[in-house]
């Protein structure tokens, strides 16, 4: 890989979260409990990773910083907007592997103007709820009913669009395409609300 023995003997790592039944340094543990003998478990390191990140997110309490004390779901968009007001980092997005479409083809993955649908608005996503948990929605399968609450609390910005391809043209901005899994839904809203726009 290139990294030198000797340019990160040394060092100890700094604890910056501390995650319930991992502690402070959840790397350190997650290797030592998946047995992790080299930088070539490649499987196992990935499994190492997931677990780390996803028990993070989940359970981890920061220990420093401005969000000290805060669960890292939290502390997250407090961090992240405080470093790019200060100029110390920018957006950037990247795909956690390759893409693959549905053709079976790679995808380039690119950052694109697109219109979303902001389904995680508090009013909207209140009523949702109230109406999905009440006696008054009813569905066939109890794991259903509770699949709708976890996506609905989840849910936040939904992508709508893109900027080519066949499809519908976006109603108020003709440079856009629908997005496909979107074109079913997007129309029922939109034109509920049309004759006020």
């Amino acid at each position: 890989m290139g990294v030198e023995l000797a340019w990160v003997e040394g060092f100890d790592p700094i604890p910056l979260i501390d995650i319930e039944g991992m502690g402070d340094l959840c790397a350190k543990t997650a290797v030592e409990e998946l047995k992790i003998q080299s930088h070539k478990d490649a499987v196992k390191l990935d499994e190492a990773k997931d677990k780390c990140y996803q028990m993070g997110f989940d359970k981890g309490v920061m220990k420093v910083g401005i969000c000290a004390g805060k669960r890292v779901e939290e502390a997250k968009p407090l961090v992240r907007k405080q470093m790019i007001d200060e100029g110390t980092a920018v957006p950037y997005y990247e795909p956690e592997k390759e893409v693959i479409a549905r053709t079976g083809e790679a995808c380039i993955v690119a950052l694109c103007d697109q219109w979303l649908l902001d389904y995680g608005e508090e009013n909207w996503k209140n009523s949702v709820l109230a109406h999905v948990k009440s006696e008054k929605f009813e569905t066939y399968n109890p794991k259903t009913k509770h699949e709708f609450v976890t996506i609905l609390e989840w849910l936040k910005e939904w992508g709508c669009s893109r900027t080519t391809g066949l499809g519908t043209r976006v109603p108020w901005d003709e440079q856009f395409v629908i997005e496909s899994l979107s074109d079913s839904t997007i129309y029922t809203a939109y034109y509920s609300i049309a004759h006020l726009l």
